[in-house]
């Protein structure tokens, strides 16, 4: 097919995903009017040997000369009773963009989105997902595509002052908390009481510092919204 395609259309190029059962690179040489999408979930990056997996996999279409995009899941956690718990992790973000600048990859996709419509809990969906508790991840990968050289923590110190006002320190302690035990758990192991606990105390707190009215208020409000039913079922 990317023989005929070069003939009929010289300056196109065919795109092939590359995940699940077909993640390994097939003993072929590639036509250079290939492209290949490998498909992961940004968020197994956590785990020290599944980070190790997937470096190797791009590596390989690297020394194969292949062009490569990515299709990264962003917020994978719809597992039962994990749904909804705030995941971060601009750290990781950061470190893989730029692993990805220097071994080939042009571009990138992320799938972020969120539903429920199971028994177990029922979640309204918003037309983009959950924004309070998911938008934090996008806005670091956004802005670490544009710039991969940024100073994540700069960045971060900007979006607490100016995203939580009067709120910035307990929103920062909570979302430095969500990274921490994202790190520690990963997406699909219960928190315990405690940590949920924590994770109200600290939107409790900042909640009291804030003017309901405000967009500083109204945007914590959101995020104690959605985290709510997901709490309760935990």
């Amino acid at each position: 097919i990317a023989k005929e395609l070069k003939r009929t259309h010289p300056n196109k190029y065919i795109g092939v995903l590359a995940y699940e059962k077909y993640f390994n690179p097939p003993e072929l040489k590639f036509p250079d009017n290939l492209v290949v999408c490998i498909c992961y979930r940004r968020q197994d990056l956590r785990d020290l040997q599944k980070k190790k997996n997937i470096e190797n996999i791009i590596k390989a279409y690297k020394n194969k000369n292949a062009k490569i995009l990515v299709w990264v899941y962003e917020l994978f956690n719809h597992i039962p009773p994990m749904r909804g718990i705030p995941v971060c992790y601009p750290n990781i973000a950061k470190e893989n963009i730029n692993f990805n600048l220097k071994n080939n990859v042009i571009g990138e996709k992320a799938e972020g989105w969120y539903y429920s419509g199971g028994g177990d809990q029922y979640v309204k969906p918003y037309d983009f997902g959950l924004p309070a508790s998911t938008h934090l991840n996008d806005y670091v990968r956004c802005q670490l595509l544009w710039n991969p050289s940024l100073d994540v923590k700069a960045l971060l110190d900007e979006y607490y002052k100016l995203f939580y006002g009067p709120s910035e320190k307990e929103m920062r302690s909570f979302w430095e908390l969500a990274e921490k035990l994202f790190i520690k758990n990963g997406e699909a192991t219960v928190y315990t009481a405690n940590d949920l606990k924590a994770f109200e105390n600290l939107i409790t707190k900042a909640l009291k510092k804030t003017n309901p009215k405000t967009i500083y208020g109204q945007r914590i409000k959101l995020l104690k919204d959605e985290l709510a039913p997901f709490f309760k079922t935990m």
